[in-house]
């Protein structure tokens, strides 16, 4: 009879304060985040990545994704020379937002911050473009397999991966990831496209 009043007491007393206790280590990411301290969000999340209690929590991934776009789109402020381990932030960006779908097993966090990956697909199609007027080959192979990891269910960023590594001479490995993108592009006929993905689909099926 104890046993069972002991747990009760568990219940309401211990469990509600773990939650809220691990709410608030999320809640100092996004106070980072909002305020624009991107620096100070990415080595906070890092923190909770490299820690045994928190490395398969999806949250310090997707803070360490966001802050690094946010200093991806804030060059005059995060230049290399006073943040050097901030080099190629849209590709590290990439990169942890990966990490985070990876994680992220029921997908309800990704569906909560959909606002956020439609902007680092607006920003990597539009960073995508300027490689391939450069024509810049090597950086166009090491993005387009970060784009594939990040987003591998979606067929528009999945055609932009796979025809920039065809480009870049990587034919096998993008006409797969091309392939791919067709069977979701077709299997998704409802789908609604913005104006960036639009363009994006237009120019890479030409391409």
């Amino acid at each position: 009879m104890k046993s069972n009043l002991y747990f009760f007491l568990f219940v309401i007393f211990i469990l509600p304060f773990t939650a809220t206790a691990q709410s608030k280590q999320y809640q100092k990411l996004d106070g980072y985040y909002v305020t624009d301290k991107f620096d100070k969000c990415i080595d906070a999340a890092m923190g909770y990545t490299e820690s045994d209690k928190t490395s398969k929590d999806p949250e310090p991934y997707l803070y360490c994704s966001m802050g690094f776009l946010g200093v991806y789109r804030n060059p005059d402020k995060y230049t290399m020379k006073k943040y050097p381990d901030y080099k190629d932030p849209l590709r590290k960006s990439l990169s942890y937002f990966a990490k985070f779908r990876k994680r992220d097993k029921t997908g309800e966090q990704m569906q909560s911050n959909s606002g956020f990956a439609e902007d680092l697909k607006g920003e990597t199609i539009q960073f995508m473009n300027e490689l391939l007027d450069k024509n810049d080959k090597t950086k166009m192979a090491a993005y387009s397999r970060e784009i594939a990891k990040a987003f591998p269910d979606d067929g528009t960023m999945l055609l932009l991966s796979g025809t920039h590594l065809v480009l870049s001479g990587n034919v096998g490995d993008g006409l797969k990831t091309i392939d791919s993108s067709y069977k979701y592009l077709s299997a998704d006929t409802t789908r609604e496209y913005n104006e960036t993905e639009a363009a994006c689909l237009s120019k890479y099926f030409i391409l």
